[in-house]
């Protein structure tokens, strides 16, 4: 089974979803946050596309709203809340993040193929914590917009 890991900037537009739908085309499932942006684009795909669905929320109010979509499409998704932005503040995000990529080692290990894809804008803090996260855990990220043999380097102070 084919599992994409997608992250992204939160201010790509929705007007642009060919990259996405490029890295999602031919996964089975589909690991993601519940961000603006990438994420919903994403998600949008994955159920337009039937691919199984595993979802991170950072809120419980999104949570919620995951559950209530989820019922309403009549198409089950594992719902995770991953973080609370309430409680969690600033850390929300990367703890999320750090979910996100613990679900994906865990698929990895399993024997399931595992590909990760990153869609970061300017100034992509979350973005770029979760492509760290994700090679931390020894996950290859596939960067768009750069080539495969960029240094992750080259994302400290990200202002390109």
């Amino acid at each position: 089974m084919k599992t994409v890991v997608i992250t992204g900037s939160r201010s790509w537009p929705e007007s642009e979803p060919g990259p996405i739908a490029d890295a999602l085309r031919g996964a089975e499932a589909l690991i993601v946050g519940d961000a603006t942006g990438v994420d919903a684009i994403a998600l949008r795909l994955a159920l337009e596309w039937d691919v199984i669905v595993n979802v991170y929320a950072a809120s419980r109010k999104r949570f919620d709203e995951l559950h209530e979509m989820s019922a309403r499409l009549d198409r089950p998704m594992t719902i995770v809340l991953a973080a609370d932005w309430e409680i969690d503040f600033k850390k929300a995000g990367p703890k999320r993040n750090g979910v996100m990529v613990q679900a994906a080692d865990v698929w990895r290990r399993d024997g399931f193929e595992v590909e990760a894809w990153a869609f970061p804008l300017p100034g992509s803090t979350g973005t770029v914590d979760c492509i760290k996260q994700l090679r931390k855990a020894g996950l290859k990220v596939r960067v768009w917009g750069m080539p495969a043999s960029e240094n992750l380097a080259l994302f400290e102070g990200f202002d390109r």
